[in-house]
């Protein structure tokens, strides 16, 4: 194999023919990427609606996020370049439920933590060696229309 010569401010760098194709190639290739690209693109605060009929709820997430299928959550979704930001609803019977209420789990803070504790236990036991942190960006409360108190956790 030949060496190419390269002279850099007065210095001599030995370059093999192989490592100066491939530089110019990657170069060639970084050259054709453009910001616009789906990689580059800045997120923007915009939202898509999941309406579940079946269930009587609906949901904004953002537009380019995915939908998972059999998560066990009632409805899953994912970020498809960051893969740790999700979004999961999970609705359980009233009847499979010691809970008359939601606030029985506590203010929105004290239920949103416990609620959070719980999906982190199952999602590390089914993913070993894989260790996730997350936190509660806000809670707060609202009573809907049909008169019931929901909890809003982020």
């Amino acid at each position: 194999m030949h060496d190419l010569l390269m002279v850099y401010q007065g210095d001599a760098v030995s370059v093999t023919r192989r490592n100066f194709i491939s530089k110019v190639f990657l170069g060639y290739v970084c050259s054709k990427l453009r910001p616009t690209d789906s990689a580059f693109a800045e997120q923007r605060d915009v939202f898509r609606e999941y309406i579940d009929t079946f269930d009587g709820y609906s949901l904004k997430c953002p537009l380019n996020w995915i939908q998972v299928r059999g998560s066990g959550a009632d409805v899953f979704f994912r970020d498809p370049f960051v893969l740790d930001e999700n979004l999961s609803l999970e609705i359980s019977s009233p009847s499979s439920s010691r809970y008359q209420s939601v606030e029985d789990l506590g203010p929105p803070q004290a239920a949103g933590e416990k609620v959070l504790k719980q999906y982190l236990t199952e999602f590390m036991s089914t993913r070993l060696g894989v260790r996730r942190e997350s936190s509660i960006i806000s809670t707060s409360s609202k009573v809907a229309d049909d008169g019931k108190l929901y909890y809003i956790v982020e």
